[in-house]
C-alpha cells in the first residue's frame, strides 16, 4: 500500500514516531512527553494533543507600576488607556503581551494549540500594530478558534481592530471602497487566486469580485479603542447599501444589503467554494509536514483533507487529526525533512533540553521577554510579520523552509545557543542549560556510548554517520578512553558536593553539547 494516503498509520509506535509527531505538533517537545506518548500510542497521543483547553489567564504588568487601572500582577487587557496616558503605558503593555506569548510557547504542555496559534498568525498576519489591546484581541481571537471553525475565525478576524487597521478595512467606505482586505481575503486567506485565465480573471475569483466584496465590507471603523472587544465599530452611513454581484467564479451569487451583518454574508459567499477547503488543507500540509505538494499529494492527501473539512462544516480538527494519524505523515522519509523555524529552534533548546525556570512571575516575564528579543535576530517576530503573505518559509517556492537559514540568521542561532550556555542573569542568578539535568533523562550516563546515542535518539530526527558520532565522542572524552569517563562520572555521582569533580564533568559535557547543538541535524525537525 502506498504511504501517500490518509489511511491511518498501523505500524509500530516507537519513540522515533512519537518524536516526529511531537516535533511537528509542539514548540519543543519535552523528553517526558516523548516517553508518555510512547506509552499512550498514536490515538491517545492525538486525543491529548487535540484536546480543547480553556483560554489562559491574560497577560499582566510585571514591572510597570504607572497603570492606574492595572497594578503590577494584574491584567490590563480590559482597560483602555486613560487620557492622558502615563508615559510608557502602551509600550509596557506590549512588552507584557509579547513576554506572555513566549511564556505560553514555553509552557504549552502536550497540546497543539500554541502551534496552531502560530499557524493562524502566519496565515492571517498583522504587522506594525502599536496598540497592545488590539494585539491582544487579535491573538486571543486566533487562540479561541485555534482548533475550531475556519469560517468563524475568518468572520471574527475580518472586523477585528488589528486587521481593520492593518489592511485598511477601517478606511473602507461607500464613496471610496478600499480593496486591500477583500483582495487578501480572497487571494491569501480563503480561496487563493488559482491560475490566471485572462485579464483580471483567475480560476477562483475575478478582479470584479474583489471590488464587489470591498463594497460589501464598507462601513467599519476603529475609533479610540471603542468597540475593542471583540470588534471594530460599524458606521451605517459609510456602508454601501447597493446590491453586490459576484462572478461565475464565485457562483454568480448576489449579496444584498445587510448593514452591520453583511460582512458575515461575505464570508458565507466565499465559503460556498470548495476551493477554500483545498486551500487551507495545502497550508496545513506545508506547515506540519512538507513543502513538496506533488500531483499525487494533491489527489491523495489534500483533496481528502478538504473533503473532511467540508463534511465537518469547516471545523479544522478532523482533517488535522487525519493528517497527523496518517501513514503518509508517519512515513520515515518525512522525519527531519524540515528546517526548524526560529521559534521551533528556540523552544527545542528551552523545552527539549529542559531549561528550568524556578522563578517568580515577574522574573519569568523578564526571561520570556529576553526570548522575544532573541527572536528578532532570528527573523521570526510575533506581531510583526514581514508581509501580508506571512513568513516566506511557508509560501515561497522553491526554497520554503530554507529561508530560515542564511549567513545572518545562522550566526544568530549560534549566539542564542551561546547565551543559554553561559546563562541569562536574573536577580543575581543565571538560568540556562543545565547539562546534568539534561543527561538525567539518559538511562546510563556513565557509559559514554549510551549517553551519546540516547542524546542522538532523543533530539535528532535523522541518523548520523560514524564520523559524526566519533566527533561527538571526542568532544566528551577528549583523548581519554571510555573507562576514564565512567570513573569520573561515577566519582561525581558518589560525591556530588565535590566542586572539583563537578567542574571536571561539566567541562566535558560543555564541549560535547557545544558540538552536539551545532551539528546540522540539530536544525532539523
Amino acid at each position: 500500500m502506498s504511504n501517500i494516503s490518509l489511511d491511518p498509520y498501523k505500524g509500530p509506535w516507537e519513540k522515533k514516531n512519537a518524536i516526529h509527531l511531537l516535533n511537528r505538533a509542539l514548540l519543543g517537545y519535552r523528553i517526558d512527553e516523548v516517553n508518555e506518548s510512547s506509552k499512550l500510542g498514536l490515538d491517545k497521543t492525538l486525543d491529548k494533543l487535540l484536546e480543547t483547553l480553556p483560554l489562559p489567564s491574560p497577560p499582566v504588568h510585571y514591572t510597570y507600576d504607572q497603570d492606574p487601572n492595572a497594578p503590577i500582577g494584574t491584567s490590563w487587557v480590559m482597560h483602555k488607556a486613560p487620557i492622558p496616558a502615563p508615559a510608557g503605558l502602551n509600550f509596557n503593555r506590549r512588552r507584557s503581551l509579547r513576554a506572555w506569548q513566549m511564556g505560553l510557547f514555553n509552557e504549552e504542555g502536550m497540546n497543539i494549540r500554541e502551534k496552531m496559534v502560530l499557524f493562524w498568525h502566519d496565515h492571517l498576519p498583522i504587522s506594525a500594530e502599536t496598540n497592545a489591546r488590539y494585539q491582544f484581541q487579535y491573538i486571543n481571537t486566533l487562540r479561541t478558534h485555534a482548533l475550531g471553525n475556519f469560517r468563524d475565525l475568518i468572520v471574527d478576524i475580518t472586523v477585528s481592530p488589528a486587521m481593520l487597521r492593518y489592511l485598511n478595512g477601517g478606511e473602507n467606505d461607500k464613496d471610496a471602497p478600499n480593496e486591500n482586505y477583500s483582495r487578501e481575503l480572497l487571494e491569501l486567506f480563503t480561496v487563493g487566486r488559482g491560475l490566471e485565465q485572462g485579464n483580471g480573471d483567475y480560476t477562483n475569483y475575478t478582479e470584479d469580485d474583489v471590488l464587489e466584496l470591498a463594497r460589501a465590507l464598507t462601513g467599519w471603523r476603529v475609533t479610540n479603542e471603542d468597540g475593542l472587544l471583540p470588534y471594530g465599530r460599524f458606521v451605517a452611513r459609510l456602508h454601501d447599501e447597493g446590491q453586490k454581484s459576484l462572478s461565475a467564479r464565485l457562483g454568480n451569487q448576489v449579496i444584498n444589503n445587510a448593514g452591520e451583518e453583511e460582512y458575515k454574508n461575505v464570508v458565507d459567499a466565499i465559503f460556498k467554494s470548495d476551493e477554500v477547503a483545498r486551500f487551507i488543507s495545502r497550508k496545513l500540509y506545508i506547515w506540519f509536514l512538507d513543502s513538496d505538494i506533488s500531483s499525487e499529494i494533491e489527489s491523495q492527501i489534500i483533496k481528502p483533507m478538504a473533503n473532511i473539512i467540508i463534511e465537518d462544516n469547516y471545523e479544522i480538527k478532523g482533517a488535522l487529526r487525519a493528517l497527523l494519524a496518517s501513514q503518509h505523515f508517519n512515513d520515515v522519509s518525512k522525519h527531519g525533512c524540515m528546517i526548524s523555524s526560529p521559534l521551533d529552534f528556540m523552544f527545542k533548546v528551552m523545552n527539549t533540553l529542559d531549561i528550568e525556570l524556578d522563578l517568580d512571575f515577574d522574573a519569568k516575564y523578564f526571561f520570556w521577554d529576553k526570548l522575544y528579543e532573541a527572536s528578532i535576530a532570528l527573523d521570526m517576530v510575533m506581531f510583526d510579520l514581514p508581509s501580508v503573505a506571512g513568513w516566506q518559509a511557508y509560501y515561497q517556492s522553491p526554497q520554503y523552509y530554507n529561508y530560515w537559514i542564511n549567513s545572518y540568521t545562522l550566526i544568530a542561532r549560534q549566539d542564542y545557543l551561546t547565551a543559554l550556555e553561559s546563562g541569562v542573569s536574573i536577580s543575581g542568578e543565571k538560568y540556562g542549560l543545565d547539562y546534568f539535568r539534561i543527561i538525567s533523562k539518559v538511562e546510563n550516563p556513565s557509559n559514554p556510548n549510551t549517553l551519546i546515542q540516547e542524546m542522538i535518539d532523543q533530539i535528532f530526527t535523522v541518523p548520523i554517520s560514524e564520523n559524526q558520532f566519533a566527533h561527538l565522542k571526542r568532544g566528551l572524552l577528549g583523548d581519554d578512553d571510555d573507562s576514564t569517563w565512567t570513573t569520573l562520572y561515577n566519582d561525581y555521582v558518589n560525591n556530588p558536593d565535590n566542586t572539583s569533580l563537578k567542574r571536571s564533568v561539566e567541562e566535558k559535557l560543555f564541549v560535547f553539547f557545544w558540538r552536539f547543538m551545532r551539528m546540522p541535524e540539530f536544525q532539523l525537525m
